[in-house]
């Protein structure tokens, strides 16, 4: 599973192809929960700044 402060996520949470950039140790991520709670958005960090987003929905 994947932690995320409060909440726990299944390691099925993300879709494959960001699971397979989650697994590289040389990039740097952080996950926020979107202010309208209907998901979260991962961002992947660049020089300690966001960088490329994700929106991360949970499956209905």
């Amino acid at each position: 599973m994947w932690y995320v402060p409060g909440k726990k996520l299944a390691a099925d949470a993300f879709p494959t192809h960001i699971r397979k950039m989650l697994q590289n140790p040389a990039l740097s991520w952080r996950l926020e929960k979107k202010a309208d709670n209907s998901g979260w958005t991962l961002y992947q960090m660049e020089n300690g700044q966001k960088g490329r987003s994700f929106d991360l929905y949970a499956k209905k």
